[in-house]
């Protein structure tokens, strides 16, 4: 392949070492010989030592689950990038990975994942060979490919983290990736090759890092999201644009429309396409080439309903939330636009969101 929300979004605190062996063994104390038993319903014909191991197993499982959420934090990466505090990051949605794969003395490492439904987000950590700087700039990969094993399509980019030691070997990446399906179970392969610099003054990348670097994991984070029902209409000339639902996560917000005449779309009044064009590829494999003013009407209901300038989310402080990214998926006369921000969404603080014009229902 080429190219469900919690308003309550504060985290159990880290716990320190201490802590934990604190809480291990008070819960072990409460199971021990002589110590006071919870009152609990006896069930007739089961016998008490059956019940006694049940307990034991019971807390255990306590044990050992309170102790796996002390360990897993997320990346402090993470907090920079969606400019976040430990507390606001939706925790339960993300996934230790901690895969890595060795090429040409050149070591690639997925560390872990943050997402929610449709999108996820992908911390990578590159190790060149000794004696190889990864100084800082942009950086992309000369070949990149994604693939799903449950969805169609998905559309994904990298962007370069902040580097705390431009003199080192070392550089790390975010992947932001969403899909046309949900992401929960699916398997992620990855094949990145060739890390390349931008060189500002040759104005193009230069390889610095060759070879190729293949992963697979499965995505296995619990998504959260809130879906609230819309009942608006949007006219585009002759073309009729219904929302159906406005579903809010932490991370995103989807937009789920239904198109009737596409071919009646006409741009409002301000609107400037986007430049350049596209390639065809027909039945014999000949590439046809056009210019975006000879798009599929399907094309640029796509492209004006996914851009940035027609959704607004404000909060009730009246500040604007940065819009990251996002993107657009259509089977047939059914639409889907995906809208990725700079920072983690708090469904209590948001005052309005305004969506071609029109303020949407937030109830």
């Amino acid at each position: 392949m080429p190219n469900d929300f919690n308003t309550d979004l504060l985290l159990p605190q880290e716990l320190s070492d201490a802590e934990q062996q604190k809480i291990l063994q008070q819960t072990l104390n409460r199971t021990a010989p002589g110590a006071a038993a919870p009152r609990r319903n006896q069930r007739r014909g089961l016998p008490r030592r059956r019940l006694l191991v049940f307990t034991l197993a019971a807390v255990m499982l306590l044990v050992m689950s309170s102790l796996a959420l002390a360990e897993f934090a997320l990346n402090k990466d993470f907090l920079g990038f969606f400019n976040a505090s430990n507390g606001q990051l939706p925790q339960q949605s993300g996934q230790e990975i901690n895969q890595q794969v060795t090429n040409n003395g050149a070591t690639l490492t997925v560390e872990q994942v943050l997402g929610d439904k449709q999108t996820v987000y992908v911390l990578l950590n590159f190790v060149a060979p000794e004696g190889v700087v990864l100084a800082e700039g942009s950086y992309q990969w000369d070949q990149a490919y994604v693939w799903l094993s449950e969805s169609n399509g998905c559309g994904y980019n990298f962007e370069t983290l902040p580097d705390d030691d431009p003199t080192d070997n070392r550089v790390r990446m975010m992947l932001c990736l969403n899909a046309d399906a949900s992401l929960q179970g699916q398997n992620v392969d990855l094949t990145l090759g060739d890390l390349k610099l931008y060189d500002m003054e040759k104005m193009d990348y230069t390889t610095v890092a060759a070879g190729e670097w293949k992963l697979s994991f499965k995505l296995d984070y619990t998504p959260s999201s809130q879906v609230i029902a819309q009942d608006l209409t949007i006219m585009l000339g002759e073309a009729e644009v219904q929302l159906a639902s406005l579903e809010i996560s932490p991370l995103t917000m989807i937009l789920d429309l239904q198109i009737s005449n596409a071919e009646g779309y006409v741009a409002p009044e301000g609107y400037v396409e986007p430049q350049g064009g596209g390639v065809e590829i027909l039945d014999d494999g000949t590439e046809l080439r056009f210019d975006y003013a000879d798009s599929p009407a399907e094309v640029k209901l796509g492209d004006i309903l996914s851009d940035f300038d027609y959704f607004t989310v404000t909060l009730k402080d009246g500040t604007v939330l940065p819009t990251r990214g996002g993107g657009s998926n259509s089977d047939g006369s059914r639409y889907q636009i995906i809208f990725e921000f700079g920072e983690i969404l708090n469904f209590e603080e948001i005052a309005s969101i305004n969506y071609m014009g029109y303020e949407l229902k937030l109830q």
